[in-house]
């Protein structure tokens, strides 16, 4: 099941292995830090904001989701 709570964590931990700041991560994706922030809550997320940072991030929108574990 999807959580934003996932989401956001799976995304925290694939900055920090390669060694980016969310800032930088916001910045690479041209996506405002607001909407990373409103993550956090209860805001969804775009497809295609999703997209960018799975690329940015080298792996899969279903990791990010929490759908797989690879």
């Amino acid at each position: 099941m999807y959580s934003n709570e996932t989401l956001v964590t799976r995304i925290r931990e694939r900055a920090a292995e390669k060694g980016m700041k969310i800032g930088d991560l916001c910045t690479a994706c041209e996506i405002n830090r607001n909407t990373f922030t409103q993550l956090t809550g209860k805001k969804g997320i775009a497809a295609a904001t999703l997209y960018k940072l799975a690329d940015e991030l080298d792996c899969s929108t279903d990791y990010l989701l929490g759908r797989s574990d690879r």
